[in-house]
């Protein structure tokens, strides 16, 4: 089900679906691939709710914690760290000025390493909740498709809404990849001076 579902996430991120419009898609594919009674309470989040705020941990971040010029790439992290005593998901950004769309280990070692990196994204950490829920839940058959094609939506969607000189500064260009720090590697396209433009492999 995994590599199945992250080729349609990719494929509606880079052709620029909106974050709810391409949750919906997305969710109706999983219910096919693994029919469960339990998909409908994903359907019930929100998805679109924090997208403004995420776009301005985004604008805060790039302003107050600034990447230095060398920085060619961006890395969006996903990961599961424990909060409160229990375990959630979240995104954080990080930036490499080795950046190489064949090889995941550009991401290793960044050379920015911001201290607002995380995004404390409250629909990862719903999805996460439903997921792994006390009654029991889809596990890792629902939190890894939907918290991939959730980071890769919003994402391409907030490259698009932030200004370019904003990404960029003084950077000539800047690749934006997507990916769990254990595994997948996604990378969704380059920020340029007049604008983003997805990748197509």
């Amino acid at each position: 089900m995994s590599a199945a579902v992250a080729n349609v996430a990719i494929n509606l991120a880079r052709s620029g679906s909106p974050v709810g419009a391409g949750m919906r898609k997305l969710l109706k594919i999983c219910a096919e691939i693994h029919p469960s009674k339990k998909w409908p309470a994903f359907d019930a989040i929100n998805f679109e709710s924090d997208t403004p705020r995420l776009k301005e941990w985004l604008l805060n971040l790039l302003k107050d914690e600034p990447p230095p010029g060398s920085i060619n790439g961006f890395w969006f992290g996903m990961f599961n760290p424990v909060r409160g005593g229990e375990a959630t998901a979240d995104l954080y950004l990080a930036g490499s000025d080795h950046f190489n769309a064949d090889d995941a280990n550009w991401a290793c070692r960044p050379a920015y390493w911001p201290n607002g990196r995380n995004s404390n994204s409250n629909v990862l950490r719903e999805i996460y909740r439903l997921s792994y829920g006390k009654s029991g839940g889809l596990q890792n058959d629902a939190e890894y498709p939907l918290s991939l094609g959730y980071s890769l939506l919003v994402i391409t969607q907030l490259c698009g809404e932030i200004a370019p000189d904003i990404w960029l500064s003084s950077a000539p260009s800047r690749a934006v990849a997507v990916g769990f720090d254990s595994g997948d590697h996604i990378w969704l396209g380059t920020l340029w001076p007049n604008g983003f433009m997805a990748a197509t492999n």
